[in-house]
């Protein structure tokens, strides 16, 4: 006992001793600090949302090159591997979205609880609208959801109900009603229909503008506010084609000295590209539309630039680029600094239609220098046709350095956003085609290593120009990898599978080890594109390539380079079974591989099975005759070829009476000798007609 209360009273006084020592280094600590420093800063607090960690997190992973994007990852088994494959997955799993959204709107009853914090909105169901739920900020809160048909709902109800609805929010509807014409838009949560259904922009020739009767009602009672309403209903019939609806209403405008706003002018200057006169006479009427802004004191913007750039962009006149660099400069004399789109507009005017303007290739050069390792952002709808004009302005020009410039910019942080699916595939299809113009076998090979097939799906000339690329550099090791890439694009070309062919037997057949070891592999390569093939036609599957006579005796040499037997047995036998001629050369390959790998009773079996169902027109006796002198047969095999050319010389000595006897046994012989375990059909006995009956029907 005596030594326990010994021990705690040690542990006690070193406990204290501790915190002695340690209440010395802190006040010493506290009082170098006060000494030094009396004045405390605190740092400004800076305001952080929920997702800056996540932000911050995504700027420290790079965009992946080696796999399917991110958003194929739900199901790892169904992640595509070309454009086609992707196509179809995401427009499926936008439908399953589109389901989803039925059933929400349909019964709302079912979603009673609110599962997310803070709640989203735009997942629940909508509130139901009835004669007794419509008011002011249902239609307030329609109309900022941009939901068209239910905003028209309620604004009816209210009225039936003689509810006074304030002139801003009648405003509001109105310029909602023209900006989307009436119709409900897609749904922001559609991605994929966003993303691939979007190829071609609105043909303003064509009058699509939905005349509904609440726009003009509401136009009327608005009509005193002025420049709004006008402005608004301008905007609308511009963009929807209604070019006489909207010139007449901007001279009822101009004879009430209504000053339209800047959206309107944007509006009239797209508008004039539309006039079917000279290309003077546009811009005239441009320049024209200018100078009224400038006369009523209308501001431009961002958005007049650009309408005034797409409209130069389309007109043919000489001195364009000096016309063009100086509107861009009296544009920023008045504020308005260039967007992407404005740079796209320019290259695309220069591009032209015959021949690109001596000047194109030094403004994309300047452009591209100064907005090099910058995280680009759309400030316009124009801007998403930047990428696509700068490196179709490479491809006219065939200037490698701006297109490798181009790409690095697109692939910096964010930027590759900026374009949609359809004109992504023409971004790189344009950048390879400078390549494979301009570039070294290197250069085109690391490229494409790093975007295809993942990023890019290569086209089949693309594949074909690197296929003979390879055939012309000795590649010998990228055939197998580019044969795998081209065949799981699915859109396979005979052109370029002949290509392929022709370039793995070049390959293979080089005195090189890099040569004999891919042998095996364009083998196995071979018979599964062979057994794919058999089986599509097998099942009746509907092929677009079908098999050639031209593919299946390169097949049968690849096959017996490999060697594999198999394949060699399947390619004879689907050649012969569809009247396929090979040819001799490929026949020679396969008895010489017979002759390499040491296998006689295969070259043998090949001999009688080609002899049998192709008669001695294949001239195979010179073959046979050098396996004769050798000892690569034994006696036996050798009295099998000797049996089988002794009989082909005593039938065509006989009479043609006897002949056609002959040769009907010597076939049913060489059936029952096949060595290649493939059942040769015996031809079903034809009776012969009776000649009475004939004649008597």
């Amino acid at each position: 006992m005596n030594s326990i209360n010994a021990l705690g009273k040690a542990y006690r006084s070193s406990n204290a001793h501790y915190l002695q020592l340690y209440w010395l280094k802190f006040s010493s600590s506290a009082a170098v600090a006060t000494t030094t420093d009396s004045n405390i800063k605190i740092p400004n607090r800076i305001p952080r949302g929920p997702t800056d960690i996540l932000k911050a997190l995504e700027k420290t992973v790079n965009y992946d090159l080696t796999g399917p994007s991110y958003k194929f990852f739900d199901d790892p088994n169904l992640a595509p591997y070309h454009d086609r494959q992707g196509r179809l997955y995401s427009l499926a799993k936008n439908a399953g979205k589109k389901a989803a959204r039925w059933v929400r709107n349909e019964h709302p009853e079912l979603f009673t609880q609110v599962i997310s914090e803070p709640p989203v909105m735009s997942y629940m169901p909508s509130t139901p609208i009835t004669a007794e739920t419509a008011s002011e900020d249902l239609l307030f809160q329609t109309i900022c959801d941009g939901k068209v048909s239910d905003a028209i709902k309620i604004y009816e109800l209210m009225q039936e109900k003689n509810v006074d609805v304030a002139q801003d929010l009648q405003l509001s509807l109105l310029e909602l009603l023209c900006f989307y014409n009436c119709e409900d838009p897609i749904p922001m949560d559609n991605e994929a229909e966003r993303y691939y259904g979007q190829k071609f922009k609105k043909d303003q020739n064509i009058n699509s503008w939905k005349d509904h009767p609440l726009v003009k009602t509401l136009f009327e009672s608005l009509k005193p506010l002025g420049s709004a309403p006008y402005s608004a209903l301008i905007c609308g019939l511009y963009e929807n084609g209604a070019k006489p609806e909207g010139d007449k209403l901007v001279e009822e405008a101009k004879q009430n000295n209504i000053t339209l706003d800047v959206n309107a002018y944007n509006s009239i200057i797209t508008r004039s590209i539309t006039v079917y006169e000279k290309h003077d006479v546009k811009r005239d009427t441009l320049l024209d539309v200018l100078k009224e802004m400038d006369l009523k004191g209308v501001k431009p913007n961002l958005g007049t630039l650009n309408a005034t750039m797409d409209v130069i962009s389309r007109l043919g006149f000489r001195d364009k680029y000096n016309f063009t660099i100086q509107l861009m400069a009296e544009f920023n004399r008045q504020g308005v600094k260039p967007s992407l789109g404005t740079y796209a507009y320019v290259i695309r005017g220069l591009v032209g239609r015959n021949k690109p303007d001596p000047n194109l290739i030094i403004f994309v050069s300047s452009i591209l220098k100064t907005l090099k390792g910058q995280t680009l952002e759309a400030k316009d709808a124009s801007d998403l046709l930047f990428f696509e004009w700068v490196m179709k302005a490479c491809a006219q020009c065939d200037n490698l350095s701006c297109a490798i410039e181009c790409l690095e910019l697109f692939m910096h942080s964010k930027n590759r956003m900026l374009l949609n699916g359809f004109k992504t595939n023409n971004f790189y299809n344009n950048f390879f085609q400078v390549l494979t113009v301009k570039a070294d076998f290197e250069t085109l090979v690391k490229y494409y290593k790093l975007l295809c097939p993942h990023a890019h799906t290569a086209s089949p000339e693309l594949y074909s120009t690197l296929f003979e690329a390879c055939d012309l550099n000795c590649a010998i090791r990228e055939v197998p990898e580019l044969w795998k890439h081209y065949l799981g694009t699915g859109s396979l070309n005979e052109e370029t599978l002949l290509k392929m062919f022709d370039v793995a037997k070049n390959v293979s057949a080089l005195p090189d080890p890099a040569a004999l070891e891919i042998r095996p592999v364009l083998g196995e390569l071979s018979e599964s594109f062979l057994t794919y093939k058999i089986n599509a036609e097998s099942q009746r599957v509907f092929e677009k390539v079908p098999l050639t006579t031209e593919m299946c005796n390169s097949l049968l040499v690849l096959l017996a380079r490999g060697p594999h037997w198999s394949g060699v047995q399947t390619c004879l036998k689907h050649m012969s079974g569809k009247s396929m001629w090979p040819e001799k050369e490929a026949l020679t390959q396969v008895l010489e591989s017979c002759f390499a790998n040491d296998n006689p009773s295969m070259a043998v079996a090949v001999i009688k099975y080609c002899h049998s169902n192709y008669g001695p027109k294949l001239e195979l006796q010179s073959v046979a005759s050098k396996f004769l002198k050798t000892d690569f047969l034994d006696q036996k095999l050798k009295d099998e070829i000797k049996e089988v050319f002794d009989d082909d010389s005593s039938s065509s000595s006989d009479g043609s009476s006897e002949s056609d006897s002959s040769g009907s046994d010597s076939d049913d012989d060489s059936s029952e000798s096949e060595d290649i375990s493939v059942p040769k059909k015996t031809k079903p006995a034809v009776p012969k007609p009776d000649i009475t009956k004939v004649t008597m029907k």
